[in-house]
């Protein structure tokens, strides 16, 4: 005798923007990463964490947001516009991005810029934790967010991490 068990493999997908654009009506992106978990079918329950692209998140836009994120498993993360500045355009985009792509004359330090960086990552980090589980494969996808396994928060559990 064989047992059949209908258990979805967990997958919580982390990435700085979520694959959606929001404007009259929210539209799903169709770049790579979006397009390729459409392919996980009814195998996967994917759960994609990031933030929102809003950055001035008043309640009524986090409300239209939630809302439009429900039909895709999607969690998003609202930013402040000063947090976003320093993290994404400053630590990750003017320190990080030159390093990265052999560019070090180009290269800025900030030291807030890396508290703001340390600061969202932990806020990513916190969304991470409500999702997951001692099965849950967690691919972190952007060097925006390459403090997350080192938080303590996702790697306690035994959870499956996978970072590109």
């Amino acid at each position: 005798n064989y047992t059949i068990m209908n258990t979805k493999k967990k997958n919580a997908n982390v990435s700085n923007r979520l694959p959606l654009t929001f404007g009259k009506r929210p539209v799903r992106s169709a770049g790579g990463l979006a397009s390729a978990l459409n392919y996980l079918g009814d195998s996967y329950d994917v759960r994609w964490i990031g933030w929102s692209g809003d950055t001035s998140p008043n309640e009524h836009n986090k409300s239209l947001i939630n809302k439009a994120c429900i039909d895709y498993k999607y969690s998003p993360i609202f930013l402040p516009d000063k947090l976003i500045h320093d993290y994404y355009h400053g630590f990750s985009n003017t320190s990080l991005w030159y390093l990265f792509h052999d560019c070090v004359s180009l290269f800025h330090f900030c030291n807030s810029w890396y508290e703001a960086y340390i600061k969202v990552n932990k806020i990513f980090a916190e969304k991470v934790s409500e999702f997951i589980d001692k099965d849950t494969i967690i691919w972190i996808h952007d060097y925006h967010l390459m403090l997350l396994p080192s938080l303590g928060m996702l790697v306690n559990n035994g959870e499956k991490l996978l970072y590109r």
